[in-house]
């Protein structure tokens, strides 16, 4: 078996993993690496969203974006204007045709290799790595590919849903809004909602969101999409043009910046899934830029996964959603309610300060908190 040579070598052709090689090219030092991405599966090719107050690396991709949003909750629907942020949509298929067919294409540095990985080695030059039909031997490794270990933490929640991409027969969306919740709809003791990005007045995605301790089958996602389109577009015929369905884990890992081989780790192998919201394309995107300019540098690499106070922020909320989901809809709504949008947003980013978090508690329901300190305290 003859063994290649490389600098680089990207494990995972997924989020992570095409946004690394994205961000590697554009360092005049590191267009020289050989640089090689490994791969076996195919990616789920699923909505990316994210917020931002500046242009992304990949804003080329974004095919629409809302500067308002809206919740409902119990008894009122807010909207608001959420700028300097945005909330960007990219089509998951328009994602990894680019690198595809434009971008991979054009880097001469890059090899493409569709191989399971059967062995990852580290040595006192780097690592050996091995598929049934490949050997490469890398300086540096870094890795999105392993196994889920969802069940082996103490809270874990799927967040799971299926959407429908929607053409109605007349004009009922406003496609400057985009529903980031409304709970409307019956909880039967999960939290449950319904997520809605208009992308003109007659076409959206509408989409039906759990958190809840297991997924469904697709049956339960129609029902609830069947009654809340004859509930909130009554006598408008729609077709539906394509479907998107999949699950993330939501839990309390304390995840690690290596591998057990010493390999670097990236994506939801890193923690950059954020725990109580499923969202990650926009936290990968900062993981992978501060990756490159270490490696460009020949600095210290940071780790971007939620830690601290917003670690414990996190383990406090999924307690409450895994042991009380009745709680979620009154939390949600509270805290939309309550709090200024924009404000939301940098705190699920991670950007507000003490004062500022403390401000959001004192307008959640505090006694399930309270209750969930001392249930974890006592474990």
């Amino acid at each position: 078996m003859k063994e290649e040579h490389i600098d680089i070598a990207v494990l995972g052709g997924g989020c992570a993993g095409l946004q690394l090689i994205h961000q590697l090219a554009k360092h005049p030092l590191l267009q020289h690496k050989r640089v090689a991405l490994l791969s076996d599966a195919v990616p789920q090719q699923r909505t990316w969203c994210f917020w931002s107050q500046h242009k992304h690396p990949l804003q080329g991709l974004v095919s629409k974006s809302w500067s308002k949003v809206s919740f409902r909750g119990n008894g009122f629907t807010k909207t608001e204007c959420i700028l300097p942020f945005q909330y960007h949509y990219i089509n998951g298929e328009s994602f990894f045709n680019y690198f595809e067919h434009d971008f991979i294409p054009q880097q001469s540095n890059l090899t493409q290799v569709t191989a399971a990985i059967t062995s990852l080695k580290s040595n006192e030059n780097g690592f050996d790595i091995q598929s049934a039909q490949f050997k490469w031997s890398a300086k540096s490794v870094f890795s999105s590919i392993g196994t889920s270990t969802h069940n082996q933490h103490r809270h874990a929640l799927w967040q799971h849903f299926k959407g429908w991409f929607l053409k109605m027969d007349a004009p009922v969306f406003d496609d400057t809004i985009a529903t980031l919740m409304d709970f409307s709809i019956p909880q039967n003791n999960d939290v449950r909602f319904i997520y809605i990005l208009p992308f003109s007045a007659q076409e959206a995605l509408v989409e039906a969101t759990f958190f809840s301790a297991a997924t469904y089958e697709d049956a339960s996602y129609d029902r609830i999409l069947d009654q809340y389109m004859a509930e909130n577009y009554p006598g408008v015929n729609y077709h539906i043009e394509r479907t998107e369905k999949g699950q993330i884990s939501m839990n309390d890992a304390r995840f690690s910046r290596f591998g057990t081989e010493g390999e670097v780790l990236i994506g939801t192998n890193a923690g950059m899934v954020k725990p109580t919201t499923g969202y990650a394309f926009h936290r990968i995107s900062k993981d992978v830029k501060e990756i490159a300019r270490s490696i460009n540098d020949g600095t210290e690499l940071k780790w971007n996964a939620t830690k601290g106070r917003f670690r414990f922020y996190d383990r406090l909320l999924l307690g409450i959603l895994s042991d009380t989901p009745h709680l979620g809809k009154v939390i949600f709504s509270r805290l939309f309610s309550k709090v200024p949008l924009q404000t939301v947003l940098r705190f699920l980013d991670e950007e507000t300060s003490l004062w500022e978090e403390l401000k959001i508690f004192i307008q959640l329901p505090y006694l399930p908190f309270i209750k969930q300190i001392f249930k974890q305290a006592l474990r």
